[in-house]
């Protein structure tokens, strides 16, 4: 048995049930295949902040090749939505387990830093020292020269890091990009599985992409939408593009619906990720991820809704919100809803 020193005997303590250690091809390795400087991302798939978080950890690997590796924790709902998350990116990881919740729970107990996800630890691979508990906000502020820093022992200061926390947030208001040329039309099936043509879809295209490990317990929001679909048959078709490795698993998603959809292939992941660069360029947190609905009025390609969060709350208001150009639901009653 490895013997671990410093952060890594917390880690990987015989009470906590932690995953096999593999490289991005899911070959097992140990530490010592990482580099010598260590970022263990705590993140998670379904997170909003984590996503968006992602395209700055993969930027400085990019400039740190050869001297910073990322060992991913995973809180990911399940293995299938753990190795959807990683396809594509450069990190180690370890295997999706279920009892990551409760190593994630004892961990906080001993570094209370960790508050939620993302969180990031810069860790010395040999020695399990902790260069920084706070190394998102020393990424996120300064990513040339953050590394140099915690090599001399030193970090970004409280009072760098309370600043980071309490300013206000900065909402971008970039163009929206028309995704409808970008979309595999030309495989567009109704729900019996014969061709269907763009022209024949309704005014309001709800472009719904899930998957079936999308969900912590179960699907809540294949319901909402085929009721609204339902009651709006005139006016709404719902276009499915699942995110499922197999059709086997999309077909249980849709079972009940009379959705629309992309037929099945490898290719709707491939074009997924690429659809994610689009969306995302200007803005991160506006991911192609699952679950999602995105409304786009047929003719224009305009988006008129970003989410289902107004089909959930205002089901009865949004047709005639986006007739009229709006998304039918403030970003304040959403935040009261959840509330």
């Amino acid at each position: 048995m490895a013997s671990y020193r410093g952060f890594w005997a917390d880690l990987f303590a015989p009470d906590h049930d932690v995953g096999q250690l593999v490289d991005v091809d899911d070959v097992p390795v140990s530490l010592g295949a990482l580099n010598q400087t260590v970022l263990v991302l705590f993140s998670g798939y379904w997170c909003p902040p984590c996503r968006a978080f992602t395209r700055t950890v993969v930027r400085f690997l990019e400039e740190h090749a050869g001297d910073v590796s990322v060992l991913y924790f995973g809180r990911d709902h399940n293995a299938a939505m753990q190795s959807f998350n990683l396809r594509t990116k450069p990190y180690f990881k370890l295997e999706w387990r279920s009892a990551n919740g409760a190593t994630l729970k004892r961990l906080k107990e001993i570094y209370p830093s960790i508050q939620g996800i993302p969180t990031v630890f810069a860790v010395d691979r040999d020695s399990g020292v902790i260069y920084s508990e706070r190394a998102r906000v020393g990424l996120l502020l300064h990513p040339d020269s953050i590394l140099d820093l915690w090599l001399a022992g030193g970090d970004i200061s409280t009072e760098e890091e309370e600043v980071f926390w309490s300013r206000d947030e900065v909402k971008i208001d970039a163009p929206e990009e028309d995704i409808v040329p970008h979309l595999p039309f030309e495989t567009l099936v109704n729900e019996a599985g014969a061709p269907t043509a763009y022209d024949d879809l309704n005014t309001f295209i709800l472009l719904y992409i899930n998957a079936q490990w999308a969900h912590f317990v179960q699907d809540k929001i294949t319901p909402v939408v085929s009721a609204f679909a339902a009651a709006h048959a005139d006016d709404v078709s719902v276009v499915y593009y699942s995110l499922d490795a197999n059709a086997t698993d999309a077909d249980k998603v849709l079972d009940g619906t009379n959705f629309y959809r992309f037929a099945h292939s490898a290719n709707l992941v491939e074009t997924a990720y690429e659809l994610d660069k689009i969306l995302s360029k200007d803005d991160p947190y506006n991911t192609f991820a699952a679950p999602r609905v995105i409304v786009i009025e047929k003719d224009t390609h305009k988006i008129v809704a970003k989410h289902h969060y107004g089909i959930l709350i205002k089901p009865t208001e949004q047709i005639a919100a986006w007739k009229q150009g709006k998304p039918g639901i403030t970003e304040g009653e959403i935040d009261a809803y959840f509330s």
